[in-house]
């Protein structure tokens, strides 16, 4: 991928975080212009809080007033990726995490510096990997929506007609279940204005919320696997053993300070993870019911009704998916530190670059890891735990 592609990932991201409202830079030199966006990030978070308000309260009253099972689960799978949501953006703002996300993406030029090859290559596979993500997330997302939006408006026009034929009351129960305040049926041009800005706020949210871990994720991963390049080229084949103290100094020199990157690394991820476990506990967790539920109502709807549920599991696979494979990344290129160490001509080194080395190796035994909760490490096993616990849970809503 040439520098140029990599830029437009980069600004597709960026241009996605300004329109969910969770980019926390200036936008502008204007200060009326920064002052407005702030303004409407505000709002758009603000709307994410309602709009799980509105969920809760239209869910709670279809259980009371016990509706179909199917239209039940089909609200509580929108419930439950709403609370997600929800969760993940009080802990984005409380740990600050949206100030490491513009550094990272703020900082890619960095990349043009490096003079090793494989640095190059690897962010080139990651900015690869973050378009991937990005096509296909936001493809599901976005199908989810709309079918879930055109099916139900669908509905609503058909329950519409009957009524005005028969002088019927049927209740629709179509696009997304939240209370509103008015008669769906008679207020028909409302209740779409209201539904077109619930899926912006629904489509943006979950991109966002789902994308800010992965970017964290991948550099995470990505600045292990750069230490492991530098540490590999850390000796050249020219180096000998009897080299001056000064080149034997200035060496050491230098691995102490890739060292030193090591260790903030090192406490970059466990900061992460600590501020984040919770989050991927909420995910692994509720990921399984997500799953059971819609599965549970793929059983019971026929047509068009199917078709959201679909692609609503396309989504959460996506991001079971997503979260899993770079948690597990970080797992495996922090294991690698230990293998690029022994492959660095460390016996090249004089005994205190030696001892370096060997502290380094012993620390590198030990993982790096995303957490769920005290649950244990996030990996791609996990996601396998997932699809089992809903199995069982489908199994038993039979």
């Amino acid at each position: 991928m040439s520098d140029s592609k990599s830029k437009k990932v980069f600004a597709v991201m960026r241009i996605i975080l300004m329109c969910a409202g969770f980019w926390n830079q200036s936008i502008s030199k204007n200060r009326l212009i920064n002052k407005i966006f702030h303004g409407y990030s505000v709002f758009v978070k603000l709307s994410c809080l309602v709009f799980w308000l509105l969920i809760l309260a239209e869910t709670s009253r279809l259980i009371i007033c016990q509706y179909e099972i199917t239209i039940i689960t089909a609200s509580v799978a929108i419930l439950l990726t709403d609370t997600k949501i929800v969760v993940k953006i009080v802990i984005f703002l409380k740990h600050n995490i949206l100030d490491i996300v513009a550094d990272v993406i703020e900082n890619k030029d960095e990349i043009r510096t490096e003079h090793y090859k494989e640095i190059k290559m690897l962010y080139d596979r990651k900015a690869n990997f973050l378009k991937f993500a990005i096509s296909v997330l936001g493809g599901s997302t976005t199908g989810a929506v709309f079918l879930l939006q055109g099916s139900g408006g669908a509905l609503v026009l058909q329950d519409r007609k009957h009524n005005k034929l028969f002088n019927d009351t049927v209740e629709t129960h179509g696009m997304y279940q939240t209370i509103f305040p008015l008669h769906r049926n008679n207020h028909i041009y409302w209740l779409f204005a209201t539904e077109v800005f619930w899926s912006y706020l629904g489509i943006t949210a979950n991109i966002v919320t789902q994308l800010i871990c992965v970017i964290i994720l991948l550099h995470a991963a990505s600045r292990l696997e750069v230490l492991q390049v530098r540490f590999k080229h850390l000796i050249m084949p020219d180096f000998q053993i009897k080299a001056s103290d000064e080149d034997m100094k200035a060496k050491v020199t230098e691995l102490k300070s890739i060292i030193r990157k090591y260790q903030l690394t090192i406490r970059f991820i466990n900061e992460f993870n600590q501020s984040t476990k919770y989050i991927t506990m909420i995910e692994f967790c509720l990921s399984t019911f997500d799953m059971a539920s819609c599965c549970a109502s793929l059983t019971k709807m026929k047509g068009y009704e199917s078709v959201w549920l679909l692609f609503f599991m396309m989504v959460l696979l996506t991001q079971l998916y997503l979260i899993g494979w770079t948690a597990n990344e970080i797992r495996v290129q922090s294991e690698a530190i230990a293998t690029a160490l022994y492959e660095s001509n460390w016996y090249e080194l004089n005994k205190e670059g030696r001892q370096l080395i060997l502290i380094s190796m012993i620390r590198a035994q030990r993982p790096l890891n995303i957490n769920i909760g005290p649950m244990g490490p996030m990996t791609t096993r996990s996601i396998l735990t997932v699809l089992k616990g809903a199995y069982s849970y489908i199994n038993i809503m039979r």
